[in-house]
């Protein structure tokens, strides 16, 4: 049986498997990107990540939104269908997203329809669609493909309609993401020629914000080639940029993008401070608006911090995040981050951040109860950071309390690992590893059924509190507390059924469900017979697929992780074997079956424990039926 949880906590009872960690996966929510422009917070907005990886301990909420590009679909195209039933049929399809009919639907138009601008610009805008689902997912096909068939779109349409603003717009961004800046720039400029007599007011906005993320790459090019010099240049590009975008904020003063863009240009020029003022000035205005918050987020990952970016919400805006419960979610995810990356080097100053977090998220669902699913998944996240800092300080009893409370408030929460890469999950087997260890039975077994309570299909806690009352109904039997130690053995058996029903190919799983039916419950042996069977089947089936044991190398870690993972299958079939061979012997079985069982025992024992096992085949006659036995193992 095995202790899910502690590496090096091993014990052997008899035939069965030997004590080892059991891997808990770590997962964190995924990121929506911010041009998704949701209406509420969500547990999707933070994701926590390390700068170069998708995995922890630093913690980004979203990328960096400078050159995202709006949904084609969103898209409002000057000029009119000229009445063409294929090419109506293409519109319908990109409306709808589905960019392959579109594309495909665009194309044929263009082979009947070569002079239609209408048709190549609703092909460049289809192909810029794919490009973009496969940047998303590589899966679904060559983005770079997409692209160049985007950008031949685009400029056919500008060929045909030299005024087309969309057609414009387009270009400017297939240029931006092949990377050729010479031609973004020649786009932009003839966007901008474009945009003096244009009045579409959305046409107009898409144009003005494409021109200043053209002018923003500009500037920072020529930034980085004047080297501290070019004053003049540069502040006239600089001017030029902030004009884009303000021209952006005027043709459509409801849509933040205009004031985030400017802000990460600001960033990226070295003056975050400035980045910052920016959008707090625009979250004054308009608090709910999540994006103004994200890219405070965002900015924080890559600069001061969560701790700088908490003490900024207090400082800046504090009393708005008593009345916004945007503004107050925000502020608690920052708290709760700022918490988690002081849990190591300052415990008190982590708890007070962590403690801030629980105010501020509980908050957020006070004022807006819309947000109580995902405000509470981080407060319980909050509530298992306390709960650790406990645990690190040998808290063990109170570090269960916290972490049972966390758990109550969202056992979602579980499997949410923070920046030092510890989850819920983890501390939970933590703590029972520690009343295992310290031979506190009960306690442990209490705490993991409390827990499954609130999961009651969580494997690593049904495998542990099955052997933590397997092993109590162990210590009530010596103790000659018959009928408590039955039903300890009971409640583990029924833990341990549970986790077969979970996981019935798992021949580890299944030998331990089995074994408590011979052993301890003495009784369906039957029932246990056909599952040690299974698990031999499973497990030999898992030895065959994978070969002769790779030889471990201990320059390659790979070869040793190999020879682990033989050895697993291996000693639990070997388990099987043994447990199968002596339930026939108890029962009075075939001698030469019961030999047979016991020989592929002692030939699957890669830690060599079944030695003492041999000596007892001296009692099994050569054939015919076995001297029935009274519990071998005891």
């Amino acid at each position: 049986m095995v202790f899910q949880g502690e590496r090096f906590l091993r014990r052997r009872f008899g035939g069965r498997p030997r004590q080892e960690l059991g891997r808990v996966a770590v997962t964190a929510p995924s990121a929506q990107r911010y041009r998704s422009r949701p209406r509420e917070p969500s547990a999707t907005l933070l994701r926590p990540m390390r700068i170069a990886s998708s995995a922890l301990p630093v913690p980004l909420w979203l990328a960096i939104p400078i050159l995202l590009i709006p949904a084609c679909a969103s898209m409002r195209r000057g000029g009119k269908p000229d009445g063409d039933a294929d090419l109506l049929a293409a519109e319908r399809a990109l409306a709808e997203r589905d960019f392959e009919r579109a594309q495909s639907g665009f194309d044929r138009v263009t082979g009947r329809l070569p002079q239609s601008a209408e048709a190549w610009l609703g092909f460049g805008d289809a192909s810029m669609g794919l490009f973009e689902a496969c940047v998303a997912d590589p899966r679904r096909g060559n983005a770079l493909l997409h692209l160049q068939d985007a950008k031949r779109g685009f400029e056919k349409a500008i060929e045909l309609d030299p005024n087309g603003l969309r057609a414009r717009i387009g270009a400017v961004r297939a240029a931006r993401q092949l990377g050729d800046a010479r031609a973004e720039l020649q786009h932009a400029d003839a966007l901008e020629r474009t945009l003096a007599g244009n009045t579409d007011p959305e046409g107009r906005f898409d144009a003005f914000m494409e021109l200043g993320r053209s002018r923003a790459g500009e500037f920072r090019v020529a930034a980085r080639e004047s080297e501290g010099g070019g004053g003049a240049t540069l502040d006239g590009l600089y001017s030029r940029v902030l004009e884009a975008f303000q021209a952006a904020a005027a043709a459509d003063p409801t849509r933040p993008e205009p004031a985030i863009d400017t802000a990460w240009f600001e960033f990226h020029r070295g003056a975050p401070a400035d980045a910052q003022e920016i959008l707090f000035a625009e979250i004054e205005k308009r608090p709910e608006e999540a994006r103004f918050h994200q890219a405070l987020a965002d900015m924080a990952a890559r600069s001061a911090g969560y701790g700088a970016l908490a003490e900024a919400y207090a400082d800046r805006i504090g009393k708005l995040t008593e009345t916004s419960a945007t503004a107050s979610w925000f502020a608690g995810c920052a708290s709760l981050l700022a918490g988690e990356a002081l849990r190591v080097s300052d415990a008190e100053a982590s708890t007070a951040a962590l403690n801030e977090a629980i105010v501020r998220l509980k908050r957020s669902y006070a004022l807006k109860p819309e947000f109580t699913q995902t405000a509470k998944f981080y407060e319980s996240s909050a509530m298992a950071g306390l709960a650790r800092i406990q645990f690190d300080a040998q808290q063990t009893a109170e570090a269960a309390r916290l972490l049972t409370k966390a758990l109550e408030v969202s056992v979602a929460a579980l499997e949410r690992a923070d920046q030092h890469g510890v989850s819920p999950k983890r501390t939970s087997l933590e703590i029972g590893g520690v009343y295992f260890k310290a031979d506190e039975l009960a306690k442990g077994a209490e705490l993991f059924e409390e827990w499954l309570r609130l999961s009651p299909q969580d494997s690593d806690w049904l495998n542990n509190a099955g052997l933590l009352r397997r092993d109590l109904g162990e210590k009530l039997r010596r103790e000659g507390k018959t009928e408590e130690a039955r039903r300890s053995h009971e409640l583990s058996y029924s833990h341990y059924s549970k986790l077969a029903e979970l996981k019935p190919n798992e021949p580890r799983v299944v030998n331990d469900t089995a074994l408590l039916l011979l052993y301890d419950l003495d009784r369906d042996l039957d029932k246990a017979e056909a599952m040690f069977r299974r698990a031999i089947e499973l497990g030999e089936a898992e030895l065959k697929q994978r070969g002769e044991r790779p030889t471990p190398d201990e320059e390659d870690p790979e070869s040793l992780r190999a020879a682990a993972d033989w050895d697993y299958f291996a000693e639990a079939t070997g388990d099987a074997c043994q447990n199968l061979g002596l339930l026939l012997w108890k029962q009075g079985g075939d001698s030469v079956q019961i030999r047979k069982h016991l020989e592929r025992a002692f030939e699957l024992d890669p830690r060599g424990t079944r030695a003492r096992m041999r000596g007892i085949l001296k009692e099994l006659p050569d054939s015919g039926p076995a001297p029935r036995r009274t519990n071998p193992l005891r």
